[in-house]
């Protein structure tokens, strides 16, 4: 009796038609998990950012901002105060002059665009988050920002809250 060595055609078909079923049902799980991840990455970037800009306040004894806006040339003269959509991305700047207004490139600390794919950023209050040389939230409000990847199945929301007296804290699910 002759050795086989090598496959069946029959085997080789069995063993694609297996390896087909797995990915079709691995894949809309792996999907949510990406979405999961990256509404997890820019709620870091976020908490990141409130974290710096609270630490700049302390250190430099100066109201440090944390706004929305996306790239360094349209920053100048903007840190928009209507605003709930955050969508675009966020930056940290301190006030050198103490006018409130982000005026000269040398005044951002960091900025962060929104390049992890997260199609919802939303705050709960218009404006900005300013902290005091004290590292509190300057204007005395509580702020929320619900993050959400809506192109993934699974659980993509993430939460991220910062309270009257300056303490940043990231939770997994939305915003209650």
């Amino acid at each position: 009796m002759k050795n086989q060595n090598g496959l069946t055609l029959v085997e080789l078909m069995v063993t694609l038609a297996v390896i087909i079923i797995l990915l079709a049902v691995g894949m809309p799980m792996f999907t949510g998990v990406v979405g999961s991840n990256r509404a997890t990455a820019e709620a870091n970037a976020l908490v990141s950012a409130l974290q710096l800009a609270r630490s700049e306040a302390v250190k430099r004894n100066l109201n440090v901002y944390v706004c929305t806006g996306s790239t360094a040339g349209n920053l100048i003269n903007s840190c928009p105060i209507n605003t709930t959509n955050w969508g675009a991305g966020f930056f940290v700047f301190a006030d050198l002059d103490g006018d409130g207004a982000l005026d000269t490139p040398g005044e951002i600390v960091r900025q962060w665009p929104n390049d992890a794919g997260v199609t919802t950023l939303t705050a709960n209050a218009n404006g900005r988050v300013q902290f005091n040389s004290a590292g509190e939230e300057a204007a005395g409000a509580a702020w929320t920002f619900e993050f959400e990847n809506a192109d993934a199945g699974g659980e993509t929301k993430r939460c991220v809250r910062v309270s009257i007296t300056g303490q940043v804290r990231s939770e997994r699910g939305a915003c209650a």
